[in-house]
């Protein structure tokens, strides 16, 4: 019974952050990425960073490339995403490597946030990257919501 009052409420606080706003487009962090090649799946591109959050605008460089096994095939890509300094956003850790997870068979964007969180609140000693919900420009092309996440490493 704990647990299913837990998961009510997981899915509450997540379908409050997304679908509970007026305008969807209005999520609290924006990510522009700018890179002079096309973004190609393994290959790490140059890039510009700028992150809107808080009002204020960041820039940064980096480095960008598609990620994903089978779903490097979906149109929607994934990526990883590599900037020189480290930075905080949002709820996330302060490091300098992210995952923009697109999410394209999950269209109500709430899977991975809800397994995530409810591993973690299983056991305290249980690890799993925080996500936050940006919207995602690249090389000036709308490419929509994306789950931002933590990528972990073997010392997480």
């Amino acid at each position: 019974m704990r647990f299913l009052s837990l998961l009510i409420i997981i899915k509450f606080t997540i379908c409050r952050t997304i679908v509970g706003q007026e305008n969807p487009n209005n999520l609290p962090y924006e990510i522009y990425i700018s890179s002079p090649q096309n973004v190609e799946f393994d290959k790490k591109n140059s890039c510009t960073v700028k992150i809107f959050q808080n009002n204020q605008l960041l820039s940064f460089t980096g480095k960008i490339k598609r990620r994903g096994g089978y779903t490097v095939r979906y149109p929607k890509a994934s990526f990883s995403l590599h900037v020189n300094d480290k930075i905080k956003i949002g709820n996330l850790k302060r490091d300098k490597d992210f995952m923009l997870i697109s999410s394209y068979i999950d269209k109500t964007f709430m899977r991975n946030r809800l397994s995530y969180d409810l591993f973690r609140l299983m056991d305290k000693k249980n690890t799993s990257p925080k996500i936050e919900y940006v919207k995602l420009k690249i090389n000036d092309v709308d490419h929509g919501i994306y789950l931002l996440t933590e990528k972990l490493d073997a010392s997480t």
